[in-house]
């Protein structure tokens, strides 16, 4: 019964730090999407931050960017950020 016991609590304990793994923080999302307003910025003119979505599979981190832009800001235009509002 206690070998049952310890695989079903070694089972959890698993789950919890491989959950924690595929997880993203609200401080790191907001990082990031603080991050990629700068860069974005340099390039578009947008009408509203980058969104993001991170998933988990098969070991990897799936990224997707979407970003609704006016216009492509001319190359002559500075790449080092803009109006960076999260």
């Amino acid at each position: 019964m206690k070998k049952t016991a310890q695989k079903c609590d070694l089972a959890k304990i698993r789950s919890v730090i491989e959950g924690d793994r595929r997880s993203v923080s609200a401080t790191l999302e907001n990082m990031l999407k603080y991050d990629l307003t700068c860069v974005l910025a340099g390039y578009f003119e947008t009408f509203a931050p980058p969104q993001i979505e991170i998933s988990f599979s098969d070991g990897a981190v799936k990224l997707r960017v979407t970003l609704l832009a006016k216009s492509v800001k001319s190359a002559g235009a500075s790449a080092t950020g803009g109006d960076a509002a999260v």
